[in-house]
């Protein structure tokens, strides 16, 4: 399984208390049964057509409108409510087992709710198929 790494951990918060998002500039894979990384790609190299420019302006901000009145406990508990779902994902995926269809609803609301707008671009290039099933866009 691979999973973009996003740098918003690694900006200064600012006074306001919200944080700059930067485009994903890495991707890892990491072996399921062991937790051991497999592969790290730093898109910075992978894809040297883009400018370097793109790698340092931010795109966005958190929080985005969808979750900026949840309180950080509200929030925390979505996200791992998410990461759950995903560890579900990924366990059933090792046993050859797809999710099940009651899996996908709240997957995809938690989805759509927790992803950052200005990151949803970045992650449509880094896994089409996944984010077209999970999170198709809007028309």
């Amino acid at each position: 399984m691979s999973t973009s790494v996003c740098r918003c951990s690694s900006c200064a918060p600012d006074p306001a208390g919200g944080a700059d998002l930067f485009p994903p500039f890495a991707t890892v894979a990491l072996d399921w049964s062991t937790g051991r990384l497999a592969e790290y790609t730093d898109l910075r190299f992978k894809e040297p057509e883009r400018s370097r420019r793109e790698w340092e302006r931010p795109v966005g901000r958190f929080p985005h409108p969808a979750v900026e009145g949840l309180s950080t406990a509200a929030y925390l508990a979505e996200r791992a409510r998410l990461f759950g779902l995903y560890d579900e994902l990924f366990d059933g995926l090792a046993h050859g087992r797809p999710p099940a269809r009651a899996w996908a609803g709240p997957f995809g609301e938690l989805l759509r709710r927790l992803l950052e707008p200005s990151l949803a671009p970045y992650y449509r290039r880094l896994a089409p198929r996944f984010l077209g099933r999970h999170l198709p866009e809007e028309r």
